[in-house]
């Protein structure tokens, strides 16, 4: 039986009127806004648009675009229409676009002017569809030709995304998504971080990744707005502008966002007037999290993955022994411990399956669970402690060694924000830990720092455990606040030895 949404402040003409959708700043650095009534209108414009292209429900429309206002149109459009969105990241190789585009059969591709070459060597062999969103302009179409009733699925079965995660290596998994998923994925949210009509999200993180659907998707079940920053790359100015231009109440970060930002008194001040502040991507240093309630920042910790449609777990209160943590499960989730410290998730956001070539593959056990990989352990008042990734797991000497336990006491030293330890070969110990260290105030790694680093290790860890070599993170991994692949550093850790040695 098809399970039937309530979308209730979109049935509420007033609101769908008058509310703000979308917050954005122009070319000539106007501060523009976007109404519900508008929202939904140039949606189905834009759905129009791609079905006078060929275009019919249950097709799958590519988007491989940076974060926009045309961007969230379009992937309302797609909710409307019942075409399944298919974002994708720029920074994808073509080859393996292709492979994407082949594999989810997409029958058209929508991109802006930064990623049109990209597209289009992508897109060669195949023949597909490609429409610069840049160049569809509908300000001057009708917005209010078309009823507020209904146009948001009510149908939860009906397929919405297919959203890929951050594999390894190959081919990226395609997860793909109902509407109900996501649905009840921003509702369970919004039940611990409360997000609705007057809230506006900073839409910071890329929409081709979960978390920054997740956003476009939470302020859609709540009649809260979104609102695009004023920087591609973070900068403090850049986040201080935004924050003074447009009614912002939450927003996400990662740890070096972080880290500068508590660099800047007037930006703290700024911060400190929020509803939340949540905070994901990688694992935050204890003393970052002690500084940003030292200065009263509402933040919050979360685990989440993609199969999940996001958030699993998300500290309720901001203090330190909760932020300690990755909080307790969120609504419409279920999540326990295997034997061996796997942690198990379903529930009504896990993912229909992951799309191959014959089709949608079901990714649970025959008890429904989903196996993530990850290590985990509760605590008294069952808040969950990510211990660290099973297959990043290593032996060295005959010793098991936990990349994040040694990760946990690299991130003390005070100007460290991120720090990824990986195996490299060794002759005499088949594997040795290597770590790359991402600081707030450099993009080297001066030697005496990697000394101090050292001792922090020695002083809680077993002698296998200190790394033999320390690098700089590359920064070109350092990109849209997503974490850098272990398999990449793994690889330039092996390069990197050979010439050290």
């Amino acid at each position: 039986m098809p399970e039937h949404l309530d979308w209730k402040p979109h049935d509420n003409d007033a609101f769908a009127s008058n509310h703000p959708a979308l917050y954005w700043t122009d070319d000539a650095g106007k501060r523009q806004e976007r109404s519900y009534r508008a929202y939904y209108g140039y949606g189905l414009e834009m759905s129009s648009l791609l079905a006078s292209h060929g275009a019919r429900p249950g097709d799958r429309i590519a988007l491989i675009a940076a974060n926009s206002p045309q961007m969230a149109q379009a992937l309302l459009a797609c909710l409307q229409s019942g075409f399944t969105a298919v974002p994708l990241s720029p920074r994808f190789p073509p080859a393996t676009l292709a492979g994407l585009l082949h594999l989810t059969n997409a029958r058209v591709i929508l991109h802006d002017d930064t990623t049109v070459n990209l597209c289009s060597e992508a897109a060669s062999e195949r023949g597909d569809l490609l429409i610069n969103l840049n160049n569809v302009d509908l300000s001057d179409l009708p917005t209010n030709a078309h009823p507020i009733a209904h146009q948001l699925p009510r149908d939860g079965a009906q397929a919405a995304t297919v959203l890929c995660t951050s594999g390894s290596t190959g081919l990226p998994k395609a997860m793909l998504h109902t509407v109900g998923q996501h649905y009840f994925s921003a509702a369970g949210s919004a039940e611990n971080i409360p997000f609705g009509m007057g809230d506006c999200w900073l839409a910071a993180l890329p929409m081709y990744h979960v978390g920054g659907y997740s956003i476009t998707f939470r302020a859609l079940v709540g009649g809260a707005a979104i609102a695009f920053p004023e920087y591609r790359a973070f900068d403090v100015q850049g986040l201080k502008r935004t924050l003074e231009r447009f009614p912002i109440t939450h927003c996400s970060f990662v740890a070096t966002q972080l880290f500068h930002a508590l660099g800047d008194a007037a930006l703290v001040r700024q911060l400190g007037r929020l509803k939340a502040i949540l905070l994901g991507g990688s694992a935050i240093p204890q003393t970052l999290i002690q500084s940003a309630l030292e200065r009263g920042l509402p933040i919050y910790t979360s685990y989440g993955c993609t199969e999940m449609a996001s958030q699993i777990t998300t500290t309720s209160r901001s203090t330190r022994t909760d932020l300690e943590t990755s909080g307790k499960l969120l609504n419409y989730r279920e999540l326990m411990l295997a034997e061996d410290g796997e942690i198990l998730v379903r529930g009504r956001t896990l993912a229909e399956g992951r799309l191959t070539e014959t089709g949608i593959t079901p990714i649970t056990d025959e008890y429904g669970w989903f196996r993530t990989n990850d290590l985990g352990e509760f605590d008294a008042e069952r808040r969950l402690k990510v211990i660290g990734r099973k297959d990043a797991m290593f032996i060295s000497g005959g010793e098991n060694i936990h990349p994040e336990a040694i990760e946990h006491q690299l991130c003390e030293y005070p100007s460290v924000v991120q720090a990824i330890v990986v195996p490299t070969a060794d002759n005499e110990f088949g594997a040795r830990p290597v770590a790359f260290i991402q600081f707030a105030d450099t993009t080297e790694c001066p030697e005496d720092r990697i000394e101090a680093l050292r001792g922090l290790v020695e002083a809680k860890l077993p002698r296998f455990a200190v790394p033999r070599l320390f690098f700089a993170m590359p920064q070109e991994m350092l990109v849209g606040g997503l974490k850098p692949k272990r398999s990449d550093l793994k690889r330039l850790a092996e390069e990197l030895q050979s010439v050290e040695f």
